[in-house]
């Protein structure tokens, strides 16, 4: 008899749209690491204009990511440019040092995450 245990221990899709004060938030880098140091990751993904991200182990875009607990790290001000100065962080401070995020066993095929700025909360 075999045994086939079909998602066991595989990755799950995280992906979704992230906002800024109401409006997509184009050009932020995701990154998903692991609470559990030993565990996989980090999980990456760029938004696109229209703020929609898919995760993906590095050098994997989109594969997925396995069930967790994580930290989860939003910015803007990154570039791949080393002479170039780095773009004005828009995303709260908050989720530029992390929060805490947990992806259940079934992933989230639309996951959507809701920042308001400094400025906004006032």
């Amino acid at each position: 008899m075999a045994v086939i245990c079909l998602g066991c221990g595989g990755t799950v899709p995280l992906r979704g749209v992230i906002t800024l004060d109401g409006k997509p938030l184009p050009k932020a880098h995701v990154v998903l690491s692991p609470v559990d140091r030993t565990a996989e990751g980090p999980f990456v993904a760029d938004t696109d204009s229209e703020g929609r991200f898919e995760l993906g182990a590095i050098g994997r875009p989109a594969s997925g990511v396995r069930p967790g607990k994580y930290r989860l790290s939003i910015s803007t001000a990154f570039s791949m440019d080393s002479d170039a100065p780095p773009p004005t962080e828009l995303v709260p401070a908050a989720h530029v040092s992390g929060v805490d995020y947990e992806v259940g066993p079934n992933g989230d095929a639309s996951a959507t995450i809701v920042l308001q700025s400094a400025t906004k909360a006032r």
